[in-house]
C-alpha cells in the first residue's frame, strides 16, 4: 500500500512538473511569437544596381547598398547599409531592442526602444540605463525633430562606445555603436524618420 501511494506521489509530481513545464514553454513562444511578429514592421530592400533607388512601402526613396526598416509599433524608419544582418529582440514585452551587424566584420549598431513618458532623458534614466556612469562629450543633437543628445560612453562587453538618446511619440531611443564607428552612425541616422 505504501508503494502504491508512493509512486502515485511520484507519478503526480511528475505530470505536475510536466504541465508546468508546456505552459512555460507555451506562455514563451507566445511572447517572443507576439513580439517579435513582422506584420507591422517591414524590411522595404533595394535591387544591387548601384545607379537605382527605389520606392519603399513608406515612399521613401531607397538608395542603391541599403535596405529600410520600419516598424509601426514603434514609429519609426531607418535605412541601413544591406550588408547588416537586422535582428529583433523583445523587452519583457514592453521595448525590443534591434541589432543591425556585419556577419564578418565588427560594424553595426543597436537601438533600444522603451515607452517613456517624460519629455526629455533624465538624470535618473541616464544613471538607470547607463550603468558606467560616462557620458563625454555630450552634445544636444537632433533626430527628425526630436532633441536629445549624443555622447562617448563605455560599455563592459563593447569598450568605447557612440551613443545618441532621444524622446518621441512616448518612446525613449537608445541609439549605440563602437566610438570608432561614430561618424558611420551619424550618417545613418540622418535617415530616421519618425511614422506619425
Amino acid at each position: 500500500m505504501k508503494i502504491v501511494n508512493r509512486k502515485l506521489k511520484i507519478i503526480s509530481i511528475v505530470g505536475i512538473l510536466l504541465a508546468l513545464i508546456i505552459l512555460g514553454w507555451v506562455i514563451f513562444y507566445f511572447n517572443f511569437s507576439n513580439t517579435n511578429t513582422k506584420s507591422e514592421d517591414t524590411i522595404a530592400e533595394n535591387p544591387a544596381s548601384f545607379s537605382e533607388v527605389t520606392k519603399s512601402k513608406t515612399g521613401r526613396e531607397v538608395p542603391s547598398g541599403f535596405k529600410e526598416y520600419k516598424t509601426n509599433r514603434f514609429k519609426f524608419s531607418i535605412l541601413y547599409p544591406e550588408d547588416l544582418n537586422l535582428k529583433e529582440i523583445g523587452e519583457k514585452g514592453v521595448g525590443a531592442t534591434f541589432t543591425f551587424t556585419h556577419p564578418k566584420e565588427e560594424r553595426g549598431f543597436q537601438i533600444f526602444v522603451v515607452p517613456y513618458t517624460e519629455a526629455q532623458v533624465s538624470e535618473e534614466q541616464f544613471k538607470k540605463d547607463l550603468p558606467s556612469g560616462i557620458r563625454a562629450d555630450l552634445q544636444n543633437i537632433t533626430v527628425d525633430g526630436a532633441v536629445g543628445a549624443s555622447f562617448h560612453s563605455t560599455d563592459m562587453k563593447l569598450g568605447e562606445t557612440f551613443e545618441i538618446w532621444f524622446v518621441k511619440n512616448g518612446f525613449l531611443y537608445e541609439v549605440t555603436t563602437l566610438k570608432a564607428l561614430s561618424g558611420w552612425l551619424q550618417e545613418i541616422m540622418k535617415t530616421w524618420l519618425f511614422l506619425s
